[in-house]
């Protein structure tokens, strides 16, 4: 986070959060006329799971989650669904897209972006089937929207993040993701 440059920050905030709310905003008119409608709004594992070095990314897929829910009570009478969908890491161009930082003088830092970057590719090749079963999730909720939101959860990393921060609560959950990023 203190190496972030502004427009990064503001790139991932734009796209990640920003053009959620804003084509939501402009379909809420369509959908209420038409008195019927469902958003399903795209977030990511990252908005229940944080790991260091993700505080931008990890943050507007929150902010996501937390918008799309809020939104549903709000559309409710209107008869709009709205539900996200939560997924992990998938063996497409994705990573090769990440922004990562440079090396830099805080050894600290590098050890943590190494460490990462390793589970982040261990975890990518546990879901060789993700893209059709995403696209299978979605077909599905499409078809068959439900009435009050829902998070659907998508993939083995996910899938499994998600039960273990159930099961363990946060103060357990999150001693494990110490243990587990750095040592």
């Amino acid at each position: 986070m203190e190496l972030s440059e502004d427009e990064k920050i503001q790139h991932i905030v734009d796209v990640n959060w920003l053009g959620v709310v804003k084509i939501c905003r402009a379909f809420i008119p369509v959908f209420r006329a038409q008195q019927h409608g469902q958003f399903i709004n795209i977030s990511s594992i990252a908005g229940l799971v944080n790991l260091p070095l993700g505080s931008f990314y990890h943050s507007t897929k929150k902010a996501v989650e937390s918008f799309s829910e809020c939104m549903s009570y709000e559309l409710l009478e209107f008869n709009i669904s709205v539900s996200t969908v939560q997924f992990g890491n998938a063996p497409t161009a994705f990573q090769s897209h990440v922004v990562k930082s440079e090396p830099s003088a805080i050894p600290s830092y590098d050890r943590m972006m190494k460490k990462i970057t390793d589970i982040l590719h261990k975890k990518t090749k546990k879901n060789t089937n993700l893209t059709p079963e995403i696209t299978k999730t979605l077909f599905e909720i499409a078809n068959n929207p439900c009435k009050n939101f829902t998070r659907y959860t998508i993939g083995f990393d996910a899938n499994a993040m998600r039960l273990l921060r159930s099961k363990l609560g946060y103060r357990l959950f999150n001693h494990v993701i110490r243990k587990s990023v750095l040592g």
